[in-house]
């Protein structure tokens, strides 16, 4: 009996034993606890059902739990069915013996279901205004997940819920012409912490990926930090073009290739207000080429219709709405490549760009200095650059050092309009295009400039003044005084000014007053003067060497000698003035040799163009409105011929001049005819020859038309004028 009991015993122990072990590791399968559980998960959510087919059930002894499993469930949310992969939930053994609730937690993973409908079934549980904008965003894409939810003992859900999975196929309507798509990342959910990992996604077909992006909410407000890179990404025109909202500079841009490396930190507040944005990003940049419409020539007379920077490398910083960018590379500006360095930041809130370009076999050139870098040497180019709050531009610095040669400016202040405010200092110490020295330096003390040096060639300064319009763009802001003292002023390529002094004061852009005084070489004097009171100016020129001013004019060749003095009043735009021109010589000119050659005087017009004819005066009276010069009377006088001359000159138009021209033998015995006077001013005997010619020179500056008629007496006028001249 003892034997069949213990047999007993032993098989009921070994049975519960398997059973027990069965249970731990291969669980049970069966329906009784469909019930308890779909009465628990409707008592979370009213709204919420659950249907199951059967469970897994398995033993924890360590924790007194039943672990319970199911898969391909049916949970219908709001009349909605959403497909799921399994459940998974914890009973507690204890508290369901009690018939409390007993359970503790639910472990939900999802098939693959499309967000819209998981956005619009949370929609009906949250209707903030946040799930709004999510419903009319998201235009696409799919997500799996893994909820984990815990369970207190009355059984509210506890706030230390996770949420895993990933998302796939994403498409999202971020603004207006941007869309996001083949977004995909994983994501990890728990309360007021977001994880998003392995991001990638298209934006407007460029691709980006990021390791992760974090993502806090804290008091309302969200706040996203995390990392943005992108490899090799390259933009074409018609790309850029797509991209819409962009600043007018940018839709220059032809082509861009680059890769970056981006961390970013920022807020968002419940109206989606981003603030404390703050972004690290490193870029390089393979290759950026835009379209150069100015082109620039002034300062580099080959660069080419486009520009291009390549293989840069980019350091940006932002923060609080203050940035820096640092960068450096090649710079493609014309022929050869050179390099540049750059600097730009806004900390002091004012814009703050430092470049260096190293300009190494290409031209660089400054019209008005009549500086030309040599292409073979090397040359630094720095700059120093800061645009105000008011939009006043401050030239801090501007250096250009080729060998020997400097050239420095200091703190030009212009304003929004590019007229110049101040400047502080210049200092120049370079060899010009002339082969000539320029040593000067420019310092101010308020509105007072001066400028001392030993040297400066002025040839090509003294050529634009001549060539200045009066109609032209105002340079300066305001008004000012300068003092000048140079020991050596070149005025053409051979003849130089020594000690030059003067002073002149600028108003409005013009000059008021002035006052210089040099003399050349040989000692002949240089006077030059203007002064005004009201409307009225008055300017004078006196010059012992006529030569250096008057051989600057195209039409005029192998003037030599000659002493210049000018004269001019001028009353609002309308000048009256006078030049006279004494003692010179004159080599060409070509619509007076064509005059005399029509003339037949062709023995006049063969000592013309050969040794020169001598004038011993020339006096041209003439009024001016800056765009049309009418001549009152040209009169010149010498040994070979006098002419007198009237007409206009319309600037750039037309040309109408008329005259008389008289060979000096019949000037003579035209003037010997003349009872008693005649002979006392010329004698008995003269000389032969015609009486004169008339003529007439008219059409465009670069197509003249001259006529000639023979006139058999002269004109009352021309014989005044003649003997005015030789009674002085």
């Amino acid at each position: 009996m003892k034997k069949i009991v213990a047999y007993i015993f032993i098989f009921v122990f070994l049975f519960a034993f398997s059973f027990l072990c069965y249970f731990l590791f291969f669980g049970i399968k069966t329906k009784s606890f469909n019930n308890h559980i779909e009465n628990i998960i409707n008592k979370t959510n009213k709204n919420l059902t659950l249907e199951i087919d059967y469970v897994q059930l398995y033993l924890n002894l360590e924790k007194l739990n039943i672990e319970v499993k199911t898969s391909n469930p049916k949970i219908i949310f709001h009349n909605t069915n959403i497909e799921i992969e399994s459940i998974k939930t914890l009973i507690s053994i204890k508290s369901f013996l009690k018939k409390e609730f007993a359970l503790k937690n639910l472990h939900i993973s999802t098939k693959s279901t499309k967000i819209k409908k998981i956005i619009k079934l949370i929609s009906k549980t949250n209707n903030s205004p946040q799930i709004y904008i999510l419903q009319n965003k998201i235009l696409n894409g799919y997500l799996v997940a893994d909820l984990k939810i815990n369970f207190d003992q009355n059984g509210e859900i506890k706030k230390d819920y996770e949420v895993n999975g990933y998302v796939k196929d994403g498409k999202i309507n971020l603004l207006s012409g941007y869309d996001l798509n083949k977004v995909e990342f994983l994501f990890n959910i728990k309360k007021n912490n977001y994880n998003l990992k392995d991001i990638k996604f298209s934006l407007n077909e460029l691709n980006f990926y990021s390791s992760k992006i974090d993502l806090n909410n804290n008091d309302k407000t969200l706040i996203v930090e995390g990392s943005l890179q992108n490899n090799n990404l390259e933009l074409s025109n018609e790309k850029i073009l797509n991209i819409k909202n962009l600043h007018p500079q940018v839709y220059k841009v032809e082509n861009i290739n680059f890769s970056s490396d981006n961390n970013f930190y920022f807020k968002i507040d419940n109206r989606f207000k981003v603030s404390e944005l703050s972004l690290k990003s490193k870029v390089i940049l393979e290759n950026l080429s835009f379209r150069n419409e100015k082109k620039g020539k002034y300062f580099f007379p080959e660069i080419d219709n486009k520009i291009y920077l390549k293989d840069h490398n980019i350091e940006i910083t932002l923060k609080d709405d203050i940035y820096l960018i640092q960068g450096s590379g090649n710079l493609l500006l014309q022929e050869k490549i050179d390099k540049i360095k750059y600097n730009i930041n806004n900390q002091s809130k004012s814009i703050q760009l430092k470049t260096t370009i190293q300009l190494n076999q290409n031209q660089f050139f400054i019209d008005f200095l009549n500086y030309k870098k040599d292409k073979n040497s090397n040359t630094d180019l720095k700059t120093e650059i800061i645009i105000n709050p008011n939009k006043e531009i401050n030239l801090k610095s501007i250096e250009i050092k080729e060998n020997k040669n400097i050239i420095i400016f200091k703190d030009i202040l212009l304003d929004k309009n590019y007229k110049i405010i101040k400047i502080d200092n210049i200092d120049l110490d370079y060899i010009d295009i002339d082969e000539k020295k320029n040593k000067i330096k420019l310092t101010r003390n308020k509105d007072l400039y001066n400028i001392i040096g030993t040297s400066l060639n002025a040839d090509n300064l003294v050529s634009k003044l001549l060539e200045s319009d009066d109609n032209k763009k105002d340079l300066f802001k305001n008004n000012f005084e300068l003092n000048l003292k140079i020991d050596q002023v070149y005025i053409d390529e051979i003849d130089f000014l020594k000690n030059l002094i003067g002073n002149l004061s600028m108003q409005n852009n013009q000059v008021k007053d002035a006052n210089i005084n040099s003399s050349f070489l040989n000692n002949k004097k240089f006077v030059f003067s203007i002064k005004s009171k009201d409307d009225e100016k008055v300017t004078t020129l006196f010059s012992e060497k006529a030569k250096p001013l008057i051989k600057r004019y195209k039409f005029i060749k192998g003037f030599e000698e000659g002493t210049l003095d000018f004269y001019s009043k001028k009353v609002n735009k309308t000048s009256v003035s006078k030049l006279n021109i004494f003692d010179f010589k004159l080599q060409e000119l070509p619509a007076l040799t064509k005059l005399l050659t029509l003339a037949s005087l062709q023995g006049i017009a063969d000592t013309l163009t050969g040794e020169g004819i001598r004038f011993n005066e020339l006096e041209m009276n003439f009024t001016s409105d800056g765009n049309t010069t009418i001549i009152d009377e040209l009169y010149a006088i010498g040994p070979a011929i006098s002419i007198l001359m009237e007409g206009y000159i319309e600037k750039d138009k037309i040309v109408s001049l008329r005259g008389t021209l008289v060979p000096a033998t019949t000037l003579n015995k035209t003037i010997g005819s003349i009872p008693l006077l005649g002979k006392i001013l010329v004698g008995s005997k003269v000389g032969e020859g015609v009486f004169g010619v008339s003529f007439k020179i008219k059409g465009h500056p670069d197509n003249l038309d001259t006529k000639v008629n023979p006139i058999k007496t002269l004109t009352p006028r021309f014989i005044t004028r003649t003997l005015e001249k030789i009674k002085n």
